[in-house]
C-alpha cells in the first residue's frame, strides 16, 4: 500500500510516466529487500528466497491455490454480464459525465 501511495504521489509531482515509476519502485524495493537480507546474518540461501524453491511447495499449498482460482473464476462468471454491460455502454457513461 505504501508503494502504491508513493507511486501516485510521484506521478502527480513529476512528469514521469507510470511504467517508469513502477520500474523505479521495483528496483528500489528489490534493493532494500536485498539490503535487509544481507544485514541480517542467517543460514538461509538468498537465492532460494529471491527465486523460490519448487520443492518447498506442499500439496496443501497447491490445493489452496486451486480453491482460490476456482472461487475467483466462479465469481467472475457470476458478475461477467454486469461488468460487460457496464464497460460496453459508453453512451450512458458519456451522458453521466464519466469519460475516462
Amino acid at each position: 500500500m505504501l508503494a502504491a501511495l508513493a507511486m501516485t504521489l510521484v506521478r502527480h509531482v513529476t512528469r514521469l510516466r507510470e511504467d517508469a515509476i513502477i520500474g523505479l519502485y521495483f528496483l528500489h524495493l528489490f534493493r532494500v529487500g536485498l539490503l535487509i537480507i544481507s544485514l541480517n546474518p542467517t543460514s538461509v540461501n538468498v537465492q532460494s528466497i529471491i527465486f523460490g524453491n519448487i520443492l518447498g511447495i506442499a500439496d496443501e499449498d497447491v490445493l489452496q491455490v486451486e480453491i482460490i482460482i476456482g472461487v475467483s473464476l466462479l465469481i467472475l462468471c457470476l458478475v461477467w454480464k454486469t461488468c460487460w454491460r457496464y464497460f460496453s455502454m459508453k453512451t450512458t457513461r458519456y451522458r453521466s459525465g464519466f469519460r475516462h
